[in-house]
This record gives structure tokens, sequence and C-alpha cells, in this order.
């Protein structure tokens, strides 16, 4: 917490007073007056907790209702649909790809922790891959393919990614494409599901589903 001063100086004030010999002057002279005020506020520095992104399940918690989503891609009604039928029959988006995009379109959100734990429960993931290059092979989706989306949790509705950043992700329309040509999933949900009345949610319903999936997981 920090005291501002603020100084009001020069004020005009009228004076009498007495002389020798009982002469009185009379008469208006300046004095400096100083006017003391404090004034509290909490200094807020980048970095601070309370006006940072979401960076562990921890702070998840106790996420402020305020706190918004800040997406990786922006929302759309049209990706390249052939390109990413084509990635699939290329070998480029494998079964395990698909089976991200089906897990996600049944749970809305996970964090790449959840979606790892996922591929260990089921059996689809080899010993040698690790969390940061699940992470890079997901993020590969995200930008090239648009199979999938990310984003974080801010107290701003734009702000830059960081790695610390706890992120959180969920299906695209590269993906809806890829369900409904893949996988046995119902064609009326898949053709019903939209990005954005999906995916855009307060901070509550993140931190809720986030729960769900825990749960599912255990």
């Amino acid at each position: 917490m920090f005291t501002e001063i603020f100084t009001i100086s020069l004020q005009r004030i009228y004076v009498s007073i007495v002389v020798n010999k009982g002469f009185r002057l009379k008469g208006f002279t300046t004095y400096q007056v100083m006017l003391v005020t404090s004034v509290n506020y909490q200094k807020i520095e980048k970095g601070d907790p309370l006006m940072d992104s979401i960076k562990t399940t921890e702070e998840l918690r106790e996420v402020p209702s305020t706190y918004k989503q800040v997406f990786q891609n922006t929302f759309t009604n049209s990706v390249d649909k052939t390109k990413t039928i084509s990635a699939k029959y290329n070998d480029a988006i494998t079964d395990r790809d698909i089976l991200i995009a089906e897990f996600l379109f049944k749970f809305r959100f996970a964090t790449i922790d959840q979606i790892f734990k996922y591929l260990e429960l089921t059996g689809n993931i080899e010993s040698d891959v690790s969390v940061s290059s699940l992470k890079a092979r997901l993020d590969k989706l995200v930008k090239m393919y648009r199979v999938l989306n990310k984003f974080i949790l801010s107290p701003y509705e734009s702000a830059n990614f960081d790695s610390r950043d706890l992120e959180f992700y969920c299906l695209d329309l590269g993906g809806q494409f890829l369900l409904y040509n893949f996988t046995n999933q119902s064609e009326s949900s898949i053709l019903n599901w939209r990005p954005k009345n999906a995916n855009l949610h307060t901070a509550e319903t993140v931190y809720r589903d986030f729960r769900i999936v825990d749960f599912y997981l255990r």
C-alpha cells in the first residue's frame, strides 16, 4: 500500500499585528500551507497473480468470475475440409488424433495432463511419448489443421499465450469433419455441433468441466 502527499501552497491570509509603540499594522500576506491527504491504493505489477492468467490447477479452483477465455484461434464457420480429410488419408493425422478429438467432443475441455492420462488409461500412447511431445502434437493440430483449438483464462479479453499458462484444449471445425467421416459418433450430434456454442463458456463452467474430466479419469 502507498500514500500520496499533496501540497497546496501560497494561500493569501489577512493578518493584523501590533508593532512597537502601539501602532497596528493591517494587510495581506502570503503563507505556504501544506495539506496532507492520504490516498491508499494497491500497486499492481505485471506478474501479480491477482491480474494474471491462470497458471495452475490450484489457481483454477478459485478463478474469479470475471476471468474470460482467450482462444488461440478465432471462431470461424469455415475451414479447408479437403485439407483436413486428405491429411487423414495421408497419415498426417493419426487414429490417436481422432481419439483425442472424440474425447474432447464428449467432455468439451481438457488440459494436456488430462489428455495424456486418458491416452495412458486407454492404452493409446507409446512409452517414449512425453507430455511435452504430446503437447507439441496437439499444438500442431491447433495451428495447422484446426482439428483442435485451445484457450487460457485471463482477466483480459485479449492476452498473449505464455508457456506457464494453464491451457485447455477443445474441438475445432477440423475435428468435427474427422468425427463425421471417421468415427461412429451420432451424425446428428456432430452436425449440430458449433465451435462457438460448444466452447465459449464462463470461467466457472470451465472449472466444473475440468473437475468432471478429473473424476472420469480416476
